[in-house]
């Protein structure tokens, strides 16, 4: 890019009557409102009773943690800087953050559904349809898609390329229009570890999880154990949703990649001004999405959604065995190993797997 061109840019304003940038501030605003939302919720529907014990809630977790990242560290910096009248700069540290933090999290994000789609893959394969992953193992994975992000972020910031404006200059990244040697590889390296080996680790977990499912609906067709079908069909259930978030993680991202492929082979800019911003916008959507398709594929979800939303007492499924016993007398007071609690009886049995529901009247 040109000297004129770089000192163009570097005297841009945010200009509340473009209509490019009046769309631009309307969409964020909206994105942050409901991004926050979306995953705060979320974030408190997962950390229920009901959920704990699954072993794709702590990577769905990390999921909404990110996005509430991003929403509250990342993307204010730009647009609070560009609403009071600042000026985007490559020097600036505002525009290096805010590029540091959004790649980041965007990779974080991508790793974490490929995770998630090789944990489903793994728990399928494994004879103990209760497999459960353990914390530790589970703590290494959501550390492993945070490692990855941020390595993946740190070269620009020692000279390998460098954090810049985009060609609508209301948003910073890396700069993909760098025709050196060294600003081409990274470009095409970070496209690669972000993009394409994810996707394609995804795409062979999912086709190795058809063939699974697939094989054990034609051997489960001729079983009429209720309980075995349950747990099929609840595995197809789990596999919708996971695919639909990562199909509509990756068509948010997709044009962004696309187009920072061709800035990198071209060694400028695809589109100019505003509609310059549209991939990248459609890639900071991607925040507001999760939770959405939560609650449309996730019945356990959207039944928690509401619960939440109502206020309503929240019910234990206790499961009767020898760690806990019921002390006779009028205060049906269960003991266990680990807690005594006072439970008030809702007379209901869950169909499924026999447990007693019983709703918590007081912890001691």
């Amino acid at each position: 890019m040109s000297a004129s061109t770089d000192a163009a840019q570097s005297t841009y304003t945010f200009n509340w009557d473009n209509v490019w940038h009046l769309a631009y501030a309307v969409i964020m605003i909206a994105i942050l409102s409901i991004g926050f939302l979306g995953n705060a919720l979320t974030v408190i529907i997962l950390r229920r009773h009901e959920h704990a014990s699954k072993s794709l809630t702590p990577l769905m977790l990390n999921l909404s943690i990110g996005s509430l990242i991003i929403i509250i560290l990342g993307y204010p910096v730009i647009i609070s800087l560009l609403l009071s009248g600042g000026q985007i700069r490559r020097e600036n540290a505002t525009c290096i953050w805010s590029a540091f933090v959004n790649g980041t999290v965007g990779i974080s994000g991508i790793a974490t559904l490929t995770e998630m789609s090789v944990v489903i893959n793994y728990s399928l394969q494994r004879l103990n349809p209760n497999f459960r992953f353990s914390k530790r193992t589970l703590g290494f994975l959501i550390a492993g898609t945070w490692i990855y992000g941020i390595v993946s972020m740190l070269p620009p910031l020692f000279g390998w390329n460098r954090f810049a404006p985009g060609a609508a200059q209301i948003s910073c990244g890396p700069d993909w229009t760098d025709r050196t040697a060294s600003g081409m590889s990274y470009s095409l390296i970070l496209v690669v570890l972000g993009f394409f080996l994810p996707l394609s680790v995804m795409c062979s977990a999912y086709y190795k999880i058809y063939r699974l499912l697939r094989s054990r609906e034609l051997f489960i067709a001729a079983c009429r154990h209720f309980q075995v079908r349950q747990k099929l069909y609840m595995t197809k259930l789990l596999v919708r949703m996971t695919v639909i978030a990562i199909a509509v993680f990756m068509l948010s991202w997709a044009p962004y990649c696309l187009v920072s492929i061709v800035a990198v082979f071209k060694g400028s800019h695809v589109f100019t001004n505003g509609e310059a911003e549209i991939p990248a916008l459609m890639a900071k959507a991607s925040v507001i999405y999760n939770p959405i398709v939560y609650i449309v594929t996730n019945g356990s979800f959207r039944s928690s959604f509401w619960k939440v939303i109502s206020c309503e007492r929240r019910n234990f499924v206790l499961h009767i065995n020898r760690n806990v016993a019921v002390v006779k007398g009028s205060s049906r007071r269960f003991h266990s190993r680990r807690m005594a609690i006072f439970f008030k009886p809702l007379n209901e049995v869950n169909v499924y797997t026999g447990a007693y529901i019983v709703g918590l009247s007081h912890r001691l």
